[in-house]
C-alpha cells in the first residue's frame, strides 16, 4: 500500500510546516529500512508514565516513534527530532504515520535546524515552558549519522531546561 497521500494530507493539517518544507525536497534513495526496538532507543525501566517531555532524537523508520506514540499518556510531550528530511519524505509512501500524526502529543521537527527544532517546537507545544524534565531517548544510528547536530540538539534541550526552571521560578514568585 502506498501510504504518501494519507501521510501527507496529516501532515498538512498537523505540522503545516513541514508539510511545505517536503514539498521541495528530493526523497534519499539510499533509505535502510531496518528498525531497532523501543528497548534500543529508550531505557525499559523508564516509566512513560512518569514522563512529562520526551525528546527523540533520530526518527528512523518510525517504529520506535510509532510505539512511544501508542503507547505514552496523553500528558507526555513527544518531540521528534531529525535534521535528514530527504529520508523521513522516503519513507512517507513506505510506512504508515497515522498513529503518529493523529497524536496530539506528538510534534515532529524534521529538517529544521536545531534552534528550530528545540525552542520553536518546545514553545509551540507549551507556549510558556515550566518542565525543566527532559528525557532524551537516542536512536543511535541517526546520532552516527549527524553528530554535530545532536550535540547542538542536546545543549538547546538543556538550554531548554534551565529556562522551563526560571519560567517556574518567575511564576511562583508572582503568584
Amino acid at each position: 500500500m502506498n501510504y504518501f497521500d494519507v501521510n501527507m494530507a496529516l501532515l498538512r493539517k498537523k505540522e503545516p510546516r513541514l508539510a511545505k518544507r517536503l514539498e521541495t525536497v528530493s526523497p534519499a534513495k539510499d533509505v535502510d529500512f531496518a528498525s531497532l526496538s523501543l528497548s534500543n532507543i529508550i531505557d525499559t525501566n523508564i516509566k512513560l508514565n512518569h514522563i512529562n517531555t520526551l525528546a527523540v532524537l533520530g526518527f528512523g523508520v518510525g517504529t520506535h516513534v510509532r510505539e512511544l506514540a501508542e503507547r505514552i499518556p496523553p500528558k507526555t510531550f513527544l518531540l521528534v527530532i531529525d535534521p535528514d528530511i530527504a529520508t523521513f519524505k522516503a519513507l512517507l509512501p513506505r510506512i504508515d504515520l497515522i498513529p503518529i500524526l493523529k497524536s496530539f502529543n506528538v510534534k515532529l521537527a524534521i529538517g529544521e535546524d536545531a534552534s528550530s527544532a528545540v525552542r520553536y517546537q518546545i514553545d509551540d507545544y507549551y507556549k510558556v515552558n515550566t518542565i525543566p524534565d527532559i528525557v532524551v531517548a537516542e536512536h543511535k544510528p541517526s546520532l552516527e549519522k549527524n553528530p554535530e547536530y545532536y550535540k547542538k540538539i542536546k545543549e538547546l534541550l538543556e538550554e531548554s531546561s534551565i529556562i522551563a526552571r526560571q519560567n517556574l521560578a518567575t511564576l511562583m514568585s508572582n503568584a
